[in-house]
């Protein structure tokens, strides 16, 4: 729909209905679901997200909030836009944790998302199938979110693949 794509943002962009978002869904999903499974203890992996099309990466110095940066995903690994971001894998019983050499443990604070020195509670996530890829939800219950990166309980209304989550292996690794 390439008009209603030009109200919606200007140029160059495409709006798929009907049977053509379906089409485009399914080949997403399929490709992703081929290539980004949950990883085990031990692996590194990027954390990419489905609506930002991108990587969880460094923090804003401004605001402390996790940015993305946009990736490109090619034989089942991914490839950030400035360089890839990895998590080492982790298990705490039955939780999972993600931790960064450079910046720590992916944490959840109050509606935040952000890092942390030393592994607690708020670095805990369950992983669950979710939209053809999975969810991470803290110890508290709260999804995290990749677009403004924070996290949400559980009962707002969110766009689908804003928590939408897939493990990549890195391209340049």
């Amino acid at each position: 729909d390439w008009a209603r794509a030009a109200k919606i943002s200007g140029a160059r962009f495409t709006v798929y209905r009907g049977i053509g978002a379906k089409l485009e869904r399914a080949l997403i999903s399929f490709m992703l679901e081929v290539t980004g499974g949950l990883p085990a203890e031990g692996d590194t992996v990027t954390l990419y997200n489905l609506s930002a099309r991108g990587l969880l990466s460094s923090v804003n110095s401004s605001s402390t909030a996790i940015q993305t940066v946009s990736a490109t995903l090619s034989e089942g690994k991914a490839t950030g836009s400035n360089g890839s971001f990895l998590f080492r894998v982790e298990k705490n019983g039955a939780y999972y944790r993600f931790y960064n050499a450079s910046f720590g443990y992916l944490s959840t604070e109050g509606t935040k998302a952000l890092y942390t020195a030393t592994a607690s509670e708020s670095c805990d996530f369950t992983v669950e199938e979710f939209n053809g890829g999975y969810k991470l939800l803290s110890r508290e219950g709260k999804e995290l979110q990749a677009l403004d990166r924070k996290v949400a309980p559980k009962s707002e209304e969110k766009d689908r693949d804003t928590l939408t989550f897939h493990f990549f292996p890195c391209a340049n690794d």
